[in-house]
């Protein structure tokens, strides 16, 4: 794969693996913290917070820039 434009906006296969398997460590382990989670008061707020950080993070990696 070339390289058209600096930065990351092209990646190479070997760093889109990297990410998938990022993306994949990162929803398990918020899988794993749900049930305890969700069991608190307040919880709804705190998981509309992490859902909210989990778009932004990927709207990030889609577009290499930061949300607005």
């Amino acid at each position: 794969m070339t390289e058209t434009s600096p930065g990351w906006q092209n990646l190479s296969d070997r760093a889109g693996e990297q990410t998938i398997q990022e993306r994949n460590r990162l929803i398990a382990e918020i899988v794993l913290i749900l049930p305890r989670v969700a069991s608190r008061p307040g919880s709804a707020k705190l998981l509309q917070g992490i859902l909210s950080q989990c778009k932004a993070f990927a709207a990030y990696k889609a577009n290499r820039t930061y949300p607005r």
